[in-house]
């Protein structure tokens, strides 16, 4: 009796450990030390146990809401990407309108969206981000809807191509329209 009663607590404390980890290593995220470290280790984490990947779908999007500086910012948004954390979706979108000044003078890195780390967090969630990051082609900042097309220009479906294309011509700023016109005839 005693063995079958230490085996249930071991399985229990064992089912509780990627949880707690998950937790551990989310608070090194954003308070650090090792904060690049902790962010390759959840990663790790979350691609073998299934319970750590849920536990994130939680917790990121509940901290991108409201992240503590600019480094956990950059290091959650890349975690969400990463790991295509669809529950981090509307979060991100939030933040693509927060900041709308161009954030990188070099065409090739803004299409890339190598200085846009929460662009390039719902580029990599892909097909799930297309219509939340449509919903942004309409909004009052040309520079929320250029980032929104350099988003959907990097998801590269065909849904979203279709949503540029039916963006396009409703567009009256002749930058972002531009740049619809470079995305629509490179694809």
């Amino acid at each position: 009796m005693r063995s079958l009663i230490l085996a249930g607590a071991y399985l229990l404390c064992m089912a509780l450990l990627p949880h707690d980890t998950t937790l551990d290593l989310l608070g090194r995220l954003i308070h650090g030390p090792s904060q690049a470290d902790a962010e390759h280790q959840l990663e790790m984490l979350a691609s073998r146990d299934p319970e750590s990947l849920k536990v994130l779908s939680i917790r990121v999007p509940v901290l991108l809401a409201s992240p503590e500086d600019l480094q956990s910012l950059w290091l959650l948004a890349e975690l969400a990407g990463n790991l295509k954390i669809a529950s981090a979706i509307n979060p991100l979108c939030e933040l693509l309108t927060k900041s709308n000044k161009s954030l990188s003078t070099d065409f090739y890195r803004a299409s890339e969206l190598k200085d846009d780390p929460v662009g390039a967090a719902l580029a990599k969630i892909g097909a799930p981000a297309v219509e939340p990051v449509a919903i942004l082609l309409s909004a009052k900042e040309p520079g929320t809807r250029s980032r929104a097309v350099r988003v959907l220009a990097k998801i590269g479906t065909p849904e979203s191509l279709i949503v540029l294309r039916q963006a396009r011509g409703k567009e009256q700023d002749r930058q972002v329209a531009a740049l619809m016109d470079g995305v629509l005839l490179r694809q």
